[in-house]
C-alpha cells in the first residue's frame, strides 16, 4: 500500500506489515517496561498461583471528576438555561463512568490462575479502523448502513473493556441505561471485527475466542457486584466457555500486543508512559486541578480549615 504512517520516533512506516510490526514491538516494549509487575498471590503449597490481572492503566481513567451544586445550578438555570444543559451533560458522564469504576474495581480483584490483562477504554480512530477492518459501514445515526467516510483522525469506536486472557478475549461494554444496551451490543460488535482484524494481520491462521458481554445498570448495583459472586459469574460466563484443549490454541501474544500499543497510541506516536503507573498519577493530578468540583452545604461541626462547606 501507499499511505505512509508516522511512527513514534518519526521515519516513516511504508508497507501494512512494516505498520504491524511496528505495532508489535512497541506493544511488547510497553509490556515488559511499562506495565506493574504480574506478582503471584499468596497461596498454600501444592495450590496453582493465582494472579490479579494487570490493569492498563493502573487505576481508572478520570473522564468525569465534576462534581456539582444542584441547588446552585438550579438558582442559575433561571437566568442562564446553558447552564443547567451543561451541568446536566457532565453529570449524566459522571454516573456512567462511576459504572465503569465499579466494573474496574471487580476486574481488577478478580483471582485467575493465568496472566490477564485488562485495558479500560480503548480508543480507535477510523484511520486504524479502516487498517485493520478494511471497507465498513456506519453502525448507527442518520447514516447507518452507508459506506464509512469518516475523516481519518476521527474517532471510529471505543471499548469500556477488552480483557485480554491466554488465548481468549472479553469485550465489556458498561451503559447507564437500559435503553443503551443496543448501542453496546454494536459497539462490541464493531470491536470485535477490530480484534479479529489484528490477529489476522498478526498472521494467526484461527480466530480468537471473542466473548462480548453487555453490563446493564442493574447489574453494577451493589452486592451484585461483590468479589465472591463477581468470581462465580466469570467462571460460569466465561471460563466454562472455553474451549478444553486451550493448551491446542494459540495464545494470540501479537494481537495482544498490538491493542495494546494502540491503547496507548495519539495521533498515531506511541506514548508508552501512558500505561505506567506514573503517567496516571499525573493523569489524575491534572484532572483534579482543572475539574469543575463544588459542595453542597450541610449541616454538623464546623471546621472552616478542612470543611469549608459545613454550616452551623
Amino acid at each position: 500500500m501507499s499511505e505512509e504512517f508516522p511512527s513514534n520516533s518519526g521515519e516513516k512506516i511504508r508497507t501494512e506489515g512494516d505498520r504491524v510490526s511496528k505495532l508489535i514491538e512497541d506493544g511488547q516494549d510497553i509490556r515488559e517496561n511499562y506495565l506493574q509487575p504480574l506478582i503471584p498471590l499468596p497461596q498454600q503449597p501444592g495450590i496453582p498461583p493465582e494472579f490479579y490481572p494487570v490493569m492498563i492503566p493502573p487505576s481508572p481513567l478520570s473522564k468525569f471528576i465534576d462534581k456539582i451544586d444542584w441547588k446552585s445550578v438550579n438558582l442559575l438555570k433561571k437566568t442562564n438555561s446553558g447552564v443547567f444543559k451543561y451541568c446536566k451533560e457532565i453529570d449524566l458522564g459522571r454516573k456512567g463512568y462511576e459504572a465503569e469504576v465499579k466494573v474496574y474495581r471487580a476486574l481488577e480483584r478478580l483471582k485467575l490462575k493465568e496472566e490477564v490483562i485488562v485495558l479500560h477504554s480503548l480508543e480507535y480512530t477510523h484511520e486504524v479502523y479502516q487498517f485493520f477492518v478494511k471497507d465498513h459501514v456506519y453502525i448507527s445515526g442518520e447514516k447507518k448502513g452507508l459506506p464509512c467516510d469518516r475523516e481519518a483522525d476521527q474517532k471510529e469506536g471505543e471499548c469500556d473493556f477488552i480483557v485480554m486472557g491466554r488465548n481468549y478475549f472479553v469485550i465489556i461494554e458498561v451503559k447507564q441505561n437500559k435503553a443503551d444496551m443496543e448501542e453496546a451490543r454494536l459497539q462490541a460488535e464493531r470491536t470485535e471485527k477490530l480484534i479479529m482484524g489484528i490477529a489476522q494481520l498478526t498472521g494467526s491462521t484461527s480466530v480468537p475466542p471473542i466473548f462480548k458481554v453487555g453490563v446493564p445498570p442493574y447489574e453494577y448495583k451493589e452486592p451484585r457486584f461483590d468479589d465472591r459472586k463477581f468470581s462465580k459469574w466469570w467462571t460460569k460466563t466465561i471460563l466454562s466457555k472455553l474451549p478444553t484443549d486451550q493448551q491446542d490454541f494459540p495464545s494470540y501474544e501479537e494481537t495482544k500486543d498490538v491493542l495494546v500499543a494502540l491503547w496507548a497510541s495519539r495521533k498515531n506516536k506511541c506514548e508508552k508512559e501512558r500505561c505506567s503507573l506514573g503517567w496516571n498519577i499525573q493523569d489524575i493530578d491534572q484532572k483534579l486541578r482543572t475539574a469543575v468540583i463544588t459542595f453542597e452545604n450541610k449541616k454538623g461541626e464546623r471546621n472552616p480549615n478542612s470543611n469549608p462547606g459545613i454550616v452551623d
